[in-house]
C-alpha cells in the first residue's frame, strides 16, 4: 500500500497529548489512550477524508463551497412542497455547479470582495461622464 492511501496513526507527545499529523500540521487530540483523544482522532479523520485529504484553514473561515453548501439546502427545503425535487431545486444546482467549479476553495471573504470591487468598477465607469474636448 502507497503513502497517499495511509491514514496516519496518533502518535503520544511528550506533554502526554495524543496528536495526529495531518498535511504537515500537528492536531492535539487530548490526553493519550483516553476515549475523548479517541473520538477526536475519529471526528479530525473523518472531516480529512471528506475534504479529500486537506482540512480548511481555521484562519481562512468559510470558503465558497461551505456557503454553496448552505444555500443548496436552503433551496431544497424552501422549493420542495412535495417529494419530487422542483425545477427551481435542479436550475439553482445548475448555476451552484458552476461557481463551484471557478470559485469552490477561494475564502468566502476574499470572493465577497473581489465580487464587491468588480461591482465597484463597474459602477464607476457607468456613472463617469464624458469628457469634453
Amino acid at each position: 500500500m502507497t503513502d497517499s492511501f495511509r491514514i496516519p496513526k496518533p502518535s503520544k507527545h511528550r506533554t502526554g497529548q495524543a496528536v495526529g499529523r495531518l498535511n504537515g500540521k500537528d492536531h492535539y487530540l487530548g490526553r493519550y489512550g483516553r476515549a475523548q483523544a479517541k473520538a477526536n482522532y475519529e471526528t479530525l479523520i473523518a472531516r480529512w477524508l471528506a475534504q479529500g485529504r486537506n482540512l480548511p484553514d481555521p484562519e481562512a473561515g468559510l470558503t465558497v463551497n461551505d456557503i454553496l453548501l448552505a444555500d443548496d439546502r436552503f433551496a431544497e427545503a424552501y422549493y420542495k412542497p412535495t417529494d419530487k425535487v422542483s425545477t427551481e431545486v435542479v436550475c439553482i444546482r445548475d448555476a451552484l455547479r458552476i461557481v463551484k467549479a471557478l470559485y469552490g476553495r477561494t475564502p468566502a471573504a476574499a470572493f465577497l470582495l473581489r465580487r464587491q470591487g468588480d461591482a465597484g468598477n463597474n459602477e464607476a465607469r457607468s456613472t463617469s461622464t464624458p469628457s469634453r474636448s
